[in-house]
């Protein structure tokens, strides 16, 4: 779901790196607690329009609303979820445009954020996504599975220690990524090693990579946690075109991605993105730029299959996530 692909060369501290490295992880469920009865009462009696912001599109309305509030509940997770819903209540009244809210949402968070966080929230949320991610895979390949080269994107290797405690991983390892690994604390926690893991070879803006650092037909696996909502409309096809070039006939391309069949459910995972920006303290200009191309489970079926692609009827979901991210099995032709 979320990447920083449109970062450029900026880099990440610990806290960023720790909310981009959560995903999306199903934890816990509930409804809105007694605190926010007057926020929302007050939402409800708000005469304004939604428009123009998705922020209160969302807000003002109830369901969905409540459906975000399962978001911050069980997917971001980062901090107090009543806090924070009460945070966006409050702002959808004091102001009209997303811009606006937004920037307030930066200005707010620092007070809703309880001390030592990261540990309290972040890290083992991160240790339980890596086994959830791992534990989805071994579902759809068969636990024990031997796997001859595999390819991560989106990460520095964040999976491959869950995915060898469950698959058979043997021959070369390689890993895409917007950001080169390192010896940080930030990257050792991602990888859950101190090593680096792989071949490391850089995504630059969902360049093609079919080009001879990794050899045509030579992968059992490919795997895109991230999902490909974000690469440009215009570098897209390149970018499929390498993964199956690189897979042997066959081999499995494991995508992770939204299924967006609906204008709000468009909505809801926009602002899912927005908060999740908000979160890494990313200027409104970024967020604003940041390609977000959703498309439903139907049609990222029948774009893939018509580069050779054969999906797999199965989908893998998580409980509780409104945004529906979902993890699609393709099999090589």
């Amino acid at each position: 779901m979320f990447t920083t692909t449109d970062l450029g060369e900026r880099r990440l501290d610990r806290r960023a790196f720790i909310l981009r490295a959560l995903g999306l992880l199903a934890l816990a469920a509930g409804g809105a607690p007694r605190a926010l009865a007057e926020g929302l009462r007050r939402l409800a009696g708000d005469s304004r329009s939604a428009a123009p912001s998705n922020f209160r599109r969302v807000y003002m309305d109830e369901r969905l609303r409540d459906r975000f509030f399962l978001f911050l509940q069980n997917v971001y997770r980062i901090l107090p979820e009543d806090r924070f819903h009460q945070l966006i209540i409050d702002l959808c009244l004091e102001h009209e445009t997303d811009q606006e809210i937004y920037e307030a949402l930066l200005r707010g968070l620092p007070a809703i954020t309880p001390l030592l966080s990261e540990l309290t929230y972040a890290l083992p949320a991160l240790k339980s996504q890596r086994e959830e991610m791992g534990r989805q895979t071994a579902e759809f390949l068969g636990s024990g599975t031997v796997l001859k080269g595999y390819l991560e994107i989106g990460s520095t290797g964040r999976y491959v220690g869950a995915l060898r405690r469950r698959l058979k991983l043997q021959g070369p390892v390689y890993v895409i990524n917007d950001m080169t690994p390192s010896y940080s604390i930030s990257d050792m926690f991602d990888r859950a090693a101190m090593s680096k893991i792989g071949r490391f070879i850089p995504m630059d803006n969902y360049d093609p990579f079919d080009d001879g650092r990794i050899p045509e037909r030579s992968l059992d696996l490919v795997t895109d946690f991230i999902g490909l909502h974000h690469c440009p409309s215009d570098r897209l096809e390149g970018f499929v075109r390498s993964i199956r070039s690189v897979l042997r006939p066959g081999g499995r391309f494991l995508l992770r991605d939204h299924d967006v069949d609906s204008s709000d459910q468009e909505a809801l995972v926009a602002l899912a993105h927005d908060v999740f920006n908000a979160g890494l303290s990313l200027p409104w200009k970024t967020n604003q730029e940041q390609v977000r191309l959703f498309r439903s489970v139907k049609d990222w079926t029948q774009y893939l299959e018509a580069f050779g692609f054969r999906r797999s009827p199965r989908v893998l979901e998580q409980r509780n996530d409104p945004t529906r991210n979902l993890l699609l099995e393709f099999v090589r032709t």
